[in-house]
């Protein structure tokens, strides 16, 4: 069984024996178009120094604060202290409004990051020189008189956050320097990683994995972040994948959404230790009761529609909606409010297939002048798209779903739809002795959410050994055909996911339901 496991994973992962080991090589240094215009722009406010008026726009998310981080702190070590801007509201990327404010700041350098690759036309008005540092698929000219593009897509067919591009920029702007690379030592690829995990890309690819294994369950993490953790009470305040999606990110996210994402910033560039104050109740009823107004309106095959329009809801709430009905449902999902005939809003995929080409190639075919676009990554994105089409976008997301061979990548036990690997339960233990389980739980801690392996099987009612609660959240302890596992509900659909994740403590295994 190891063997055929082994070559099954192989087949699904090309980076393989990085996830289940340690990746030895540095990363080559990466070189980005236009660099040599952004290394001038970054050499003129480095010489003037402290007197250097430089202001960040940063994206409203976490790789949007994330990058922001990095290169606020960067830009600190030599002395600059740069005004952070932050849209108010979920939209994303710098607009008309700030044409006037910046215009008259008088300013050396405007650095907008992890968005605005598109808006050439918004770049234009400014008065000072920009530099965009991006990953999104850009479009237009890169590089004019008075702005300048840096972005991932034009150079790497690998993956990257935005964290890790402005990250990668600043060490290829180092060495052009001929200095030390500090920033390795500092830990700020750290913040890099915390990106990676909340950006739906795949992650599977040598420099990704790189920075990932100096990473999670790190001991010794940089100092923001290792004060973020601590206040946080994360499960053993390190870097893990579960601690930052399931602790940091949806403390920032919550304040994103209620339209605090001023604070959310402040808080994690300035005063990390009291990151707490984004835990308010108001944060959490608002969004429980945004999903609560959410109700399928349209279901064609594989993909649910959710129509919030006349709801009063905002659309910054699309988003985690999207993903709520996802899960809930097993489908893909569509969450938005039609406008003049368009439908605007969020989508989220429940497989790692590329939604985002199939959805844009439908836009280029059919209405390729009409204003349609879809913003984002693979499986998570914005969109406007024509409101009378619903049926025929369900049919692109049905085609590209088959892509899928089946639904589970690994089934457990009998009496239930096979998956692309089957374990008979009497082979079990020697899935747990040949390591298998172990290989699958470092796996799940170097990949994103959209790529983890689960396991499915069918529900034996199984018991809980142990009820408790920790920091207000109710923790239940199953043993699943000797598999000790962590639950956060009493298990009781007809089926059960099993996650194994590797952690600082080891091997953790959680139980949840699959609907």
């Amino acid at each position: 069984m190891e063997k055929e496991f082994e070559k099954f994973l192989r087949g699904i992962y090309k980076e393989y024996d990085c996830l289940v080991g340690m990746t030895q090589e540095r990363p080559c240094i990466c070189n980005f178009r236009y660099e040599d215009k952004a290394f001038d722009l970054l050499d003129m406010v480095l010489r003037k120094g402290r007197l250097s008026q430089v202001a960040i726009h940063i994206d409203v998310d976490v790789d949007g604060i994330g990058s922001g981080y990095i290169m606020n702190k960067f830009l600190k070590h030599y002395g600059i202290k740069p005004k952070l801007m932050i849209n108010k509201d979920k939209k994303h990327g710098i607009t008309e409004k700030y044409v006037e404010t910046v215009n008259g700041m008088k300013l050396d350098l405007l650095i907008v990051l992890d968005s605005s690759s598109g808006k050439q036309d918004i770049l234009s008005k400014f008065n000072c020189p920009v530099l965009v540092i991006d990953h999104h698929n850009p479009t237009g000219e890169l590089r004019k008189e008075n702005f300048t593009i840096i972005n991932s897509v034009e150079n790497y067919k690998e993956t990257m956050s935005c964290g890790l591009v402005v990250y990668e920029f600043l060490r290829a702007y180092l060495a052009y320097r001929g200095e030390a690379e500090w920033i390795y030592e500092d830990k700020l690829y750290q913040w890099a990683v915390v990106t990676l995990f909340t950006d739906v890309i795949t992650l599977d690819t040598k420099r990704n994995q790189f920075y990932l294994d100096r990473s999670i369950c790190a001991i010794d993490l940089e100092k923001n972040l290792k004060a973020i953790l601590e206040t946080i009470h994360a499960y053993g305040e390190t870097l893990s994948k579960s601690n930052v999606n399931y602790s940091f990110a949806p403390l920032i996210n919550r304040a994103i959404r209620a339209g605090d994402s001023a604070i959310a910033l402040n808080l994690t560039v300035n005063e990390p230790e009291n990151i707490n104050k984004l835990m308010q109740e108001k944060y959490k009823k608002l969004q429980e009761e945004a999903v609560l107004k959410a109700e399928k309106t349209n279901e064609y095959k594989t993909s649910t529609f959710i129509d919030m329009t006349g709801k009063g809801v905002s659309g910054a709430y699309n988003g985690i909606i999207a993903s709520k009905v996802k899960d809930k449902y097993d489908k893909s999902a569509f969450v938005y409010s039609e406008v003049d005939g368009c439908a605007l809003g969020s989508f989220r995929g429940r497989y790692p297939v590329n939604y985002y080409d199939a959805i844009n190639k439908y836009i280029e075919e059919k209405y390729p002048t009409q204003g349609y676009y879809v913003g984002g990554h693979q499986g998570a994105f914005g969109y406007k798209l024509p409101a009378n089409k619903l049926e025929e976008i369900a049919e692109v997301v049905y085609e590209e779903e088959q892509n899928i061979s089946t639904k589970w990548l690994v089934t457990l036990g009998d009496g239930i739809e096979k998956g692309q690997f089957h374990i008979n339960v009497e082979d079990l233990d020697v899935f747990i002795r040949t390591h298998s389980i172990y290989e699958l739980a470092l796996m799940n801690a170097k990949l994103c959410s959209a790529e983890q392996v689960q396991i499915v099987l069918k529900n034996k009612q199984f018991p809980f050994k142990e009820e408790k609660t920790i920091t207000n959240k109710t923790i239940y302890r199953y043993d699943i055909y000797g598999i000790g596992c962590l639950g956060f509900i009493e298990l009781k659909s007809e089926y059960i996911l099993l996650y194994p994740e590797w952690s600082i403590s080891g091997l953790v295994v959680y139980a949840k339901e699959l609907y």
